[in-house]
């Protein structure tokens, strides 16, 4: 059903208000994290001059509690007093100049953290926080690489894979696409030398003829800088997975983020800036990969979780086409972006991370299911949190759905052992979903959020292989089940393929991040509106325009 009208809380001018996003630059330059460019904190008083300092507790609103299944014990939802007004980040009202801001941000709590917090935290300064690595740690990754550590921010994230561990030779998928690009590139070269040289329209042929030379020479060395760079790499960590199957492996990844970063964005280096090697200042770069025995990697789980603002965990689980390398950056990107407070962590299945494979990644993603399954369990039980939050992405929703089924069949007279579970553009048949995974989904979590797009190229392209309607479609096909909340983001103007809009749209990012942080249904989410299929209510984004400089949905 429709929310009532009086369930968004509302700004003092009437327009909904909302929690703080996490990232986004106030109008007077301020970072998120609360801190003015001369490196100075805000003072956090009010105009009149008293302390700006806001008490926080955990509530449990009745219209947060699950809808179906059975109610997390022990798990509280955190939020802010309700009477305390909830800003937009930049809203010329909280931080426009002169004007101090009425939540202060941390970047050890993420936006909205009451400020109370803040000075309670101070006395934990010498501990690590959830998500950097500890400063001398970081020195020797910028010095080990060249670089500057001021340049680039490291977080540490947690691993589970049950790919195999391979000798470190640089065999990869990323190495065979430098040189067909670099071959195909050379034989076009040849080709319109031959015509040019037969004199077949050589006004045309000669001209592309040195077009191509000069690609070929620059695809080179692009191809041998990737090369010289992917062994310094491997000279260094002496750790790499590859795409075939093995046994589950634990461990944590150090990742560098750039202090360029902008929010959404995985940056890598790319042949059209002619960059050949990664850069940390420039790039998300994978420095390190440190494997672990199980009773070492649950130690320092719990260690991290118990020294977080927040007890909490979540864990990601990537589609087809992706890398070991490549769902470290994006774990590590996505708690970045979201300013998640606790431990990151990502389940790798073996992906073939090549677009021609994809028939082996539905293989290899059934496989690994019961590895994902126990990966699962055992975060649950070990890893001392008290909310576990999982995100999935693609053909990733396949293995995540099928692992919660069977915990819910082993655990059905239990407590929900999840927090929330986010579904992003679920490469699973519709009807399947519906019939057979969603009853038991809806029951293993808090709640359960479906996000999907007609805009999804990647899942256009699956519907027309397996010949029947993807669990992400949106439109005609849109999957709207009781106990799942399904978002629309076709409105929002994402990437080329319109697949990745999970870690690289703003709005998402927000909105995940408000799903997660705040545990605020959809009904609670302002720039969320609802829509009628049926007697069924499910939601879709404000038709806004995405870019790299916005950083919350604007307000209605």
């Amino acid at each position: 059903m429709a929310p009532d009208a009086d369930q968004r809380s509302e700004r003092p001018d009437g327009e909904p208000a909302v929690s703080n996003s996490p990232s986004g630059e106030s109008p007077s330059g301020e970072s998120p994290s609360g801190e003015s460019p001369s490196g100075e904190s805000p003072s956090g008083e009010s105009p009149s001059g008293e302390s700006g300092l806001i008490d926080a507790k955990r509530v449990e609103p009745e219209d947060m509690q699950p809808q179906t299944g059975e109610r997390l014990p022990e798990r509280s939802t955190y939020s802010t007093s309700p009477a305390i007004p909830r800003m937009w980040p930049g809203d010329p009202r909280t931080t426009g100049p002169g004007d101090p801001q009425l939540l202060q941000v941390d970047p050890d709590e993420g936006p909205g953290e009451p400020a109370a917090k803040i000075e309670q935290r101070e006395t934990r300064k010498s501990e690590p926080s959830a998500q950097a690595v500890p400063e001398g740690a970081a020195r020797a990754a910028g010095e080990a690489s060249g670089q500057d550590a001021a340049a680039f921010k490291m977080v540490t994230v947690f691993y589970g894979t049950d790919r195999k561990k391979i000798a470190a030779e640089p065999t990869d998928v990323a190495r065979r696409q430098r040189l067909t690009l670099a071959l195909c590139t050379a034989a076009a070269t040849l080709l319109c030398g031959g015509l040019g040289v037969a004199g077949v329209k050589r006004v045309f042929t000669i001209p592309l003829a040195a077009l191509f030379v000069a690609a070929t020479i620059g695809l080179g060395i692009y191809w041998a800088g990737g090369e010289l760079e992917q062994m310094r790499r491997l000279v260094e960590t002496d750790v790499r997975y590859g795409n075939e199957r093995g046994v589950m492996q634990l461990g944590t990844c150090r990742v560098s983020i750039p202090s360029t970063h902008v929010r959404g964005e995985l940056e890598s280096p790319s042949i059209i800036r002619l960059e050949v090697r990664e850069d940390a200042s420039r790039h998300v770069v994978l420095q390190a990969i440190e494997p672990a025995s199980d009773e070492d990697f649950y130690e320092a789980l719990r260690a991290r979780v118990a020294a977080a603002s927040r007890s909490e965990v979540f864990v990601f689980v990537h589609g087809y086409n992706v890398t070991f390398e490549d769902a470290a950056r994006r774990t590590a990107q996505i708690a970045h972006d979201v300013q998640f407070a606790g431990a990151p962590i990502f389940f790798s299945w073996p992906s073939q991370g090549g677009l021609l494979r994809y028939t082996v990644d539905e293989t290899n993603v059934a496989w690994a299911v019961p590895h994902l399954k126990q990966f699962l369990l055992d975060v649950v039980q070990h890893s001392g949190a008290d909310s576990v939050n999982l995100i999935a992405h693609s053909m990733g929703n396949r293995a995540m759905t099928e692992a919660l089924c069977d915990l819910q069949a082993q655990f059905r007279e239990g407590p929900a052992l999840f927090h929330q579970v986010v579904l992003a553009a679920p490469d699973i048949d519709a009807e399947i979903f519906e019939r057979d995974l969603a009853p038991a989904l809806v029951k293993s979590a808090q709640r359960v959020t479906l996000y999907a797009s007609s805009n999804d190229q990647a899942l256009i392209a699956s519907k027309k292989f397996h010949g029947y309607a993807r669990a992400g479609d949106s439109g005609d096909g849109l999957v709207v089940i009781p106990g799942i909340e399904t978002v629309d983001v076709s409105a929002l103007d994402t990437s080329l393929l319109g697949h990745s809009y999970y870690g690289s749209s703003n709005p998402v990012l927000s909105d995940i991040r408000q799903l997660i942080h705040d545990s605020l249904p959809a009904a609670q989410r302002p720039w969320l509106l609802p829509k009628m299929r049926g007697e069924l209510t499910y939601w879709v984004f404000e038709k806004i325009r995405d870019t790299a400089s916005r950083t919350v949905p604007p307000t209605r």
